[in-house]
Order: structure tokens, then sequence, then C-alpha cells
């Protein structure tokens, strides 16, 4: 380990002399060499080789200052905030170069700093980077495209207009079409509902051109899939049908993969056409006995794959059995993709569970390393719906023989798929996973020992009380070593580990996270942050300040995912901040939300909400400002935690701020995002309290009007969100009384068994609320429920259904009484 180390100094040592050499093609290939040197390089040293680089970014020779530019972008997780204006000025300077080459890394480099660019440059750098587009270079015009795609997020809205028309303007040159695509594919979240038809109507003309261009026309439609307007969507569907039909294989693939993508947009009367086109192009020869290539048979099993939600009821299990014949093509690229998607499939029906069980055990022993691989994969995927003591067993014992492979390809997702399983090991072979994986964990080289470390973080909660000191300890020997490859993944570890870290080492485990945290490596210590905030319950009191202050430090962080982390840390630690410390953390929260980039803003608005015991009474005004400020903010993943927290703060917070905070949530249940729509409804069912008694009726109609979701996790939380409001709301009109358990009931008939579940769950606690003439169609349907394939289901209808027992017709009773003495 020492020689290791003592290597990268002399290779930095020689890299930073190689700079100060005076021959140009040296000086290129020392900044380059820095450039791959960037996590190696120590914290303390970091601003002087940033130095180094912008005073060589004015160097007489164009390959310099060019080299000089890529890296300056290329290491903006190692430069210091107080250097990051000087390092965008620089750029802008070099955008400005009288050589193409050098202008168009510089403008790429401006696109790869997105939050790393001060407030007061962003507009100045959006203009300089749109002025780009209309650069006399192609090159230079097209690096600029893809530029202003990365900074999407910066784009002021009075710009984001003008900024679509320019790109589709540039789609009709032809050397600026691919990458004009691309950036259009990456805006398409900021650009405006009004010019959405203009871009859909652009790529489907686009999909008419060379093949290079359609293919990738057809790939962005793919991916935008749920941002196409409305009324354009069977249109785009069957466009893209047509040309499945393509003669020229490069289109066929990137069509067929686009039609897989489209999944959640589909138009149920065309999903059965879909899925058959499809199954034919699976064939070596379709219906009209035209040859299908080997490139267009492994797209046509990926997208049947990814189209899982959009797949008929009806067609599952032939879905399943063609995708089980496949397995035993003679083509292994073939085989490899056909278990891939079965793995996409998961929700089986358990009817053919072991079938597809029994076929992927069989491929573990296949001949071809890409196949193991893949069922490995496949295997972590469905890894719930694997029967428990019947084909488990047999599972586990599979993949811990493959963790003895020599090729890396299938040992690292062997280990992977054994921390991805943990609910299905064996209570017997619990001993020998650990110990399997431990031993693992000391390998060095690819990935094996980080594997190894992730999987012992995975499998916490079923390691054997016997060794899980051992485990502890032997994490801690491990990441001594720090750096990306042994620090990262043992900094993780420790944190999913909390619950099982013995106190007596408590302090030995903080003070090794608190060494990570200080690693040159910021993939160390963002985690190291995180997990110093996952383990309050085995810190040491005279430990305490010590992390709070570090953790203080890190959110000065010159990296935003170090910032985040531990700022987020400090929100979870509320219970062990000294009191001569609470305006001091609050206000350095209060600091960070307003960040330059999102993601630190979103743990501000997260730690506000989770800190709100150590709030002083003279700071809840600002800090309600604030968190309503952050439920403002144009990103949804800031939004959404301003407006959870807002809940979270629910007694400090005004009635009219809280008014138009309910206003804004019923708002957001029509959000296109379904992590959206999901807070939107599970927050409006924790302040059910706060909801006006006039909002009350309006707010059931926009919860049952979701729960026909096509998302099966937003029609979930819909049926816990309907009863729980069904408690905090006072007498709901009878009519809608009706309308809601008529609802409910039909949720308990989903087709997905945690909708099914929850809706179950839910209706047990909605006696007082369910209509007389509703009371038997209510018994009879959880009567069903007890005999779901599910466990969970029946779990939760045997217990509603003595939670509702007062409603029990009197002609139901002995035959509910024997159901439950049978579960009882």
């Amino acid at each position: 380990m020492q020689s290791t180390v003592e290597g990268e100094i002399k290779n930095l040592t020689r890299a930073l002399n190689g700079l100060k050499d005076t021959d140009p093609f040296v000086v290129s290939g020392a900044i380059r060499q820095i450039g791959d040197m960037k996590h190696k390089i120590p914290v303390n040293f970091q601003g002087k080789v940033i130095l180094m680089i912008l005073k060589l970014s004015g160097d007489a020779n164009q390959m310099v200052r060019l080299h000089a530019a890529i890296e300056l972008g290329m290491l903006k997780n190692i430069t210091p905030t107080d250097m990051h204006a000087a390092v965008v000025r620089r750029l802008l300077e070099l955008s400005e170069d009288a050589e193409w080459g050098v202008r168009s890394h510089s403008v790429i480099a401006l696109g790869r700093l997105k939050y790393n660019i001060p407030y007061a440059l962003r507009a100045r750098v959006i203009k300089r980077v749109f002025n780009l587009t209309r650069d006399n270079n192609s090159e230079v015009r097209g690096f600029a495209s893809i530029a202003i795609g990365n900074l999407k997020y910066l784009i002021p809205r009075k710009m984001r207009g003008k900024v679509v028309k320019e790109l589709l303007n540039m789609s009709r040159e032809k050397d600026l079409k691919k990458p004009v695509i691309d950036s259009i594919g990456n805006l398409i979240d900021i650009i405006p509902q009004y010019r959405r038809k203009e871009i859909v109507k652009r790529l489907q003309e686009l999909m008419h051109d060379d093949e290079f261009i359609a293919a990738t026309a057809s790939k962005t439609l793919g991916d935008i899939g749920k941002k196409i307007p409305l009324n354009m969507r069977r249109g785009v569907t069957k466009e893209l049908m047509k040309l499945t039909g393509e003669q020229d294989e490069t289109i066929k693939c990137a069509v067929v993969l686009a039609v897989g993508n489209l999944n959640e947009i589909i138009p149920s009367d065309m999903q059965k056409k879909v899925v058959d086109r499809l199954l034919e192009l699976t064939r070596e020869f379709d219906i009209e006995r035209k040859l299908n290539s080997v490139e267009v048979r492994i797209a046509a099993i990926t997208a049947i794959g990814i189209l899982h939600a959009a797949i008929p009821d009806d067609m599952k299990k032939y879905i399943t059995g063609r995708l089980l014949n496949l397995t035993a093509d003679k083509n292994w690229r073939i085989r490899s993709s056909s278990v891939a998607s079965l793995g996409m499939l998961k929700d089986y029906d358990y009817k053919n569970i072991n079938n597809a069980l029994d076929r992927l055990l069989k491929l573990m022993d296949d001949s071809d390393w890409h196949v193991k691989s893949a069922v490995l994969h496949a295997m972590g995927n469905i890894g719930e719906a694997i029967p428990r003591y019947r084909q488990n067993k047999k599972a586990i014992e599979k993949i811990l023989e493959l963790t003895h492979e020599h090729n890396l390809n299938v040992k690292i997702p062997a280990t992977v798929a054994l921390g991805k399983l943990k609910s299905i090991i064996p209570r017997e072979c619990r001993e020998e996973v650990t110990q399997r994986v431990l031993d693992m964990s000391a390998d060095e080289g690819l990935n094996v020992s980080g594997s190894a470390v992730w999987a012992i973080g995975e499998l916490c909660e079923v390691i054997p009380k016997s060794i899980q000191e051992d485990v502890v300890v032997k994490l801690l020997e491990i990441g001594k070593r720090g750096g990306w490859e042994f620090g990262r993944p043992v900094a993780e570890a420790l944190g999913k580990l909390k619950n099982i870290i013995p106190r007596e080492i408590g302090e030995k485990v903080i003070k090794s996270l608190l060494k990570l945290s200080c690693d040159s490596d910021w993939g160390v210590r963002r985690p190291a942050a995180w997990s110093l905030g996952e383990l309050k319950l085995i810190m040491p009191k005279d430990m305490n300040l010590k992390v709070l202050n570090q953790l203080l430090l890190l959110s000065d962080d010159m990296v935003s995912g170090v910032r985040a982390r531990a700022v987020y840390s400090l929100g979870k630690l509320g219970s062990i901040i000294p009191a001569d410390m609470h305006e001091k953390i609050i206000i350095k929260i209060l600091f960070l939300a307003k960040d330059p980039d999102w993601i630190v803003r979103r743990a501000s608005a997260e730690s506000l909400g989770n800190l709100k015991i150590i709030i002083k009474k003279e700071m809840k005004t600002d800090v309600v400002n604030t968190v309503v400020d952050l439920s403002e903010d144009p990103m949804w993943g800031v939004k959404e935690k301003g407006i959870h927290s807002l809940v979270l703060l629910d007694e400090i917070v005004p009635d009219n701020i809280m008014d138009r905070t309910i206003a804004k949530l019923l708002g957001l249940t029509g959000d296109d995002n379904d992590i959206v729509k999901v807070m939107s409804v599970q927050s409006l069912g924790k302040i059910g309290k706060r909801i006006q008694k006039d909002k009350q009726v309006h707010t059931f109609e926009k919860i049952i009007e979701l729960s026909y979701d096509f998302e099966w996790n937003v029609r979930r939380v819909c049926a816990l969100t309907i009863g729980e409001l069904t408690k905090k709301f006072k007498n709901i009109p009878e009519e809608q009384r009706t309308e809601i358990i008529e609802r409910m009931l039909n949720l308990c008939g989903d087709r997905d068994w945690s909708v099914r579940d929850a809706s179950a769950r839910a209706i047990g606690g909605m006696g007082v609320v369910i209509p007389k003439p509703l009371s038997e169609k209510v018994i009879s349907k959880l009567m069903e429920l007890t005999v779901d394939f599910d466990p969970s289901v029946r779990d939760s209808a045997f217990r509603s259904i003595k939670r509702l027992k007062f409603i029990i017709p009197a002609s139901m009773k002995e035959e509910v009484d024997n159901a439950l003495e049978f579960y009882e």
C-alpha cells in the first residue's frame, strides 16, 4: 500500500514538473496527466494546481490553451469555491479565442461546470454559449448546442423560448443535426409547453433523414416519452411502429428501442399491437419470411423488457414463455438479452416464477460469461419474487459458487447479487454468505473489494449476531487504506451497518469516519459525511462536538455533493446538537439554502424541517420564509423537500402560508413527474387537519382522480392517503363517502399486489365512513383478499376484517369467524 502511495506522489510530482517544461507537447501531456490524477491530488494542494492550469490557459501555444480549457472543466470537483469565478471568467475569455479548437473546448468546459458557475456570472455564460451557437465554425456551433443542453437549469425562463427557436433553426444544418437533437433531448424538461409540439414535430421529420440522424431522432423521441404532448402520443407511436419495418438496421434498432421507451404513453388500445410486433421481431424470420438480424432481435428483446408496464395482463404469461425459449438460442447475445429482459419484467405471475427460476439456475452454468453475468443481474432484480423455502436456498448456493469464478465479469455481479438478495437468504446460509463476502472485501483490483464492501452494507439486517463485530472490525481495517476503491465503499457501508455496530467499538467507527471525511478524494468525503449522520446512536457523547464541527466544515466543501451530505447529516443529528450551537447550525443551513447547486438546496430544505426542535423563537419567521422560497424553487427536487418541510413545520407555519401550500399540493397532483405526484398526495395526507372545510371535497376528488394513474406507486399512495384523510375530515358528504368506498374496493382488486395491500390495510380504518349499504360489499372484498397469492395482502385483509367487526352483516358472521379462527 505504501509503495502505491509513493508511486502516486512520484507521478504527480512528475506531472507538475512537466507543467514547467518549455516543450508544448510535454506541457499538454502533463496537463492531461493531472486531469487523470485529479482524485489523488491532496486537498491542500488542489487550489495551487488549478492556479497553475489557469496560468497555462494563457500560453502562446494553442495546444496548451486547448488542453488547459479541457481540464478546467474536468477538474471542477477539486476547484476551490473561491476560484470558481476566476475559472469561469478565464473560460469565457478562451471562448473568444481565434482558434476554433480552443473555443470548442472552452464552451464544452463551461457546460461541464454547471452549478460551479457563480450566480453573478450565469447570465453572462448563458448569453456567451448561446452566441456560440451562431459561430462561423460548425464544430463550435455543435459543441455550443451540447453545452446549452448541459446548462439547461441555468437558462433564464425568458430565454428558453429563444434558445429552442435557435436550436430548431440549427437542426436544418446538415453538420449540426445530431448535436442539436442530443441537446433538445437534454433540454426537454425546461422547454415551454407551447414549444414542445414544434420539437416533437421536428424530431418526427428528422426520423426520415439519413440513417444516423434518423436513429438519433428516434432514440430522443423514446427518451422524452412522457414529455410528448398528449394529443401527439398516438401519432408518434404509430410512426415509430411503421418505421420498425425499415430496411436499414441502424434505424430499425433505434426505433424498436424507442418503442420500448414509450412504455408509459402508449395508448392502451395499441399495447397489444406493439407487443405483437416486438415479438415478431424477436424471431429469426418475421411474418413475411424476412430475416431479422441478431442486432434487431436483441433490440426487440430489450424493448420487451423495458415495455413491461405496458404489456397487457393476458399476454404476460406468453411473453415470459417466449423469453424463456429465447434463453436457449444458440447465439450468446440473444440468450443474455433474453435473461436481462426476464429480470426487467419482475411482476411474474406466482404460478410461472418457478419455471423462470429453474431456467435461470441452469443458465448459471452457461458456457458464456456474458450469459452468467446477465443471469446474476436478473436474479438481483427479481429477488422479491423468488419463492421462499423453495428456490431461494438453491439460488443463493449457486450464486455463492459463482463468487469463486476467476472471471471478474461474473465474480463482481455475483457479489452484488448477494447484497441485493438479502431478504431471501435462508437463515442457515447467512453466516456462510457474510463470511464469503467478507473474504472478498480484501480482494484488490477492478472493484471486487468495493463490490464486496457494498454487499456487506446491504446485508446488514441478516448478518448473524455472532460475527457482527468481526464484520465491522474488518471494514475498519480496510477503510484505513482510504481512497476511492477502499475508503469510499467502507465509508458508505458503516452508515448502513448502524443497527449492528456494537456500542463498545462506536468510538473506533466514528474516528475512522472522521478520518475518511478528510480524504483527498471527494468520493470518500461524501459517503463519510452521510454516515456520520446515520450513527448518532453509537456515537460517544464526548465525540458529538467533533462530529458536528466536522460536518460544519464539510458543509463548506468545494464539492456540492459533499456539502449536500453534510447538511443532510446535520439535519439528522438534531437531538445531539448542544443548545449553544442551535443558532449557529440554523444560520449555516439558511445560508446553504441559497447554494448555487440544487442538491445542496434540497438537503437544506429537508434539514430545516427535521431540525424544528432546535429552531429558536426569534428565527422561526426566517426559517418559514426560507422554506417557502425553497418550496417555489425551479428544481422539482428542491420544491418537493421544501413542501415536505412546510408539512413538518406545521405548528409554526401561519394559516395563509399553509393555505397556499395546500393549493400548491393540489396543483402538483397533476404534475408529469411521478415522484412529485406521490409527494403531493402524501403531504396532503399528513396535513389533513389544516385543510379548510371548503377544500375537503375538492381534495378527495383530486386524489380519487389520481388513483387511476398508470404507475402503481401513485395508486398505492392514493389508497393510503384516502384512508388517512377519512380520519381527519369530519362530516364527509354521504354521496362522496359512497364514491370513496367504491373506489377503494376497485383498488383492492388492483393488478399490483402493493396497491391491493395498501387498499386492504387502509379500508380497515375507514369503518365510520363506510355507508351501511356497502358494508357487505366491503367485507366480501376483504374475504376475497384473504386468499390472495401475496402474503402481505392476505395479512392486511385479515387485520382489516378484525377492525371492521362492527359492520359485518349477520349473514356473513359465521363465515368470517371461521376465517379469522383459521388465521389466528
